[in-house]
């Protein structure tokens, strides 16, 4: 009997993932050109992000994670681009850590 609960349990957990990532790709949270256009709409226009709600007609929540995640794809590809042809950017050669990425003070 525990076993079947375990994998009833399972089962629950999986289509809560399910769920959730279905929600994500319809919200347009994934989609890059949307990332990109909320970052671009903050750091170029000077938006907040409630402004960027208004303006795209998102969710505030939405532009939330879609700036989050622009800004993590982001700051990978440049990672990216800094490692040098044996794996290891300046950075690591130095033996100094990346300083994490906050953006613009004030930003709500």
């Amino acid at each position: 009997m525990v076993g079947s609960e375990c994998a009833a349990e399972r089962r629950g957990v999986n289509a809560v993932v399910v769920h959730d990532h279905a929600s994500r790709r319809d919200a347009g949270i994934d989609d890059p050109l949307a990332q990109r256009e909320a970052i671009e709409l903050a750091y170029y226009d000077g938006l907040t992000q409630r402004e960027i709600a208004t303006r795209t007609g998102a969710p505030l929540g939405t532009v939330k994670s879609r700036m989050r995640l622009g800004l993590v794809s982001l700051r990978r590809e440049l990672m990216n681009m800094a490692e040098g042809s044996d794996g290891m950017g300046p950075a690591s050669r130095a033996g100094a850590l990346p300083l994490p990425f906050t953006g613009p003070k004030g930003r709500g």
